[in-house]
């Protein structure tokens, strides 16, 4: 879902800003559902949020105002009494694990894979696969064996203990259990069947394939990369999470908007790229969207 970020909070201001982006692409904007996200939204800006002139302003110029990502307790609080619905804040990506080797005394060899990479043949690129195989990491406690110079058997003084004695002791510390990670494995929707006008498909949190051609006023999106097979002729979006290495491919681009990242282009600039009508991928270069043939 398009999401309309807020990095502060002047109505006229807001307004005008707002006008001048849908005249870019009035189509696109009309009855565009949107989200609200108040996570940019500087706490020092000075200007607390009027939800029910933020919501009129939004649909004044076309668009519907569905729900607020972010804010406080008492924003949330203050959008919902205007009628808004409250989703979470959007979710920072763990690092991905490096592939390591724990080698210690009287222990395997354990080893973690980095999820799988696509999209380039250099190994040091990441990327992210249609679908990930998953792989578990285990860390072991280093061994506490403590070794014993052979002959010393006499007693220690004042504690009437031998030297086994004090090494079978620390043997028997209580062991520190074991770490298991477990990478989720990523999620591919697949849709057999032409996209219609007036539909949206999602997949959330993986990739979306279509096997069949996206009319004009349907939309699609993904968290992940998007594949059409057939024209694209409605909108995609992809990386709605804020991915920027997901893509975009497609047999025939004749699309309305394509976005990576809250990135896009609109059809009157797609038509000026030498893929238009042809099969492409779409990528971001240096937060700008880059049209190549397939």
């Amino acid at each position: 879902m398009t999401v309309l970020e807020l990095a502060h909070y002047d109505i006229e201001k807001l307004d005008e800003e707002i006008s001048e982006k849908i005249a870019q692409a009035p189509s696109f904007f009309n009855g565009l559902p949107i989200v609200i996200s108040l996570e940019k939204l500087q706490a020092e800006d000075g200007h607390p949020v009027k939800f029910a002139e933020l919501v009129e302003c939004c649909r004044r110029n076309g668009m519907i105002p569905v729900a607020v990502r972010g804010g406080t307790t008492v924003q949330k609080s203050q959008a919902e009494a205007a009628g808004l619905a409250i989703i979470p804040a959007q979710k920072i990506k763990a690092p991905e694990l490096e592939e390591k080797e724990i080698l210690e005394p009287r222990q395997d060899t354990i080893k973690s894979s980095p999820p799988a990479e696509t999209g380039h043949d250099t190994a040091n690129e990441t990327e992210i696969r249609d679908t990930e195989q998953t792989e578990t990491l285990l860390v072991a406690p280093p061994s506490t064996e403590t070794q014993v110079a052979p002959g010393n058997n006499t007693s220690s003084a004042g504690t009437g203990k031998t030297p086994e004695d004090q090494v079978n002791a620390e043997q028997h510390e209580p062991e520190v259990p074991e770490t298991k990670v477990i990478a989720v494995p990523q999620q591919t929707k697949m849709v057999y069947t032409p996209v219609r006008s007036g539909q949206q498909i999602y997949a959330k949190d993986g990739d979306l394939i279509v096997l069949a051609a996206v009319s004009p006023g349907a939309e699609i999106l993904a968290d992940g990369n998007i594949h059409v097979y057939g024209p694209l002729r409605g909108r995609a979006l992809a990386g709605i999470n804020g991915n920027t290495k997901a893509r975009i491919f497609c047999q025939s681009l004749e699309a309305e908007l394509v976005s990576i990242a809250g990135q896009y282009k609109i059809s009157e600039d797609l038509q000026q790229q030498s893929g238009w009508r042809s099969g492409v991928q779409i990528a971001l270069d240096d937060d700008k969207l880059a049209v190549k043939k397939l």
